[in-house]
């Protein structure tokens, strides 16, 4: 099944995010948890807030491009899933 506009519309905004995410956190692993540089400060104290959203936008990702590939939407990370057989 094709995606819809606006689900189209959602999965480039969660890619631009992601992108947007992933440079700040590459500049702040770059720089430090503190940088002082010309008077200028900066402190990365959030980094896993936005590692955890990073997280949550990728899954996201996932789902669409799933829905988009006619495929099965993959189970959240760390659930265990299981067919029971009864005899």
């Amino acid at each position: 099944m094709a995606l819809t506009a606006s689900q189209s519309v959602r999965l480039a905004e969660i890619e631009e995010e992601i992108g947007q995410i992933q440079n700040r956190l590459a500049v702040s692993h770059g720089l430090g948890d503190s940088h002082s540089s010309q008077g200028v400060s900066a402190t990365f104290n959030d980094n896993p807030r936005w590692r955890n959203k990073l997280t949550l936008l990728r899954r996201m990702r996932e789902q669409y491009l799933a829905i988009a590939a006619d495929g099965e939407i993959p189970a959240p990370s760390g659930i265990n899933l299981s067919n029971y057989v009864p005899e």
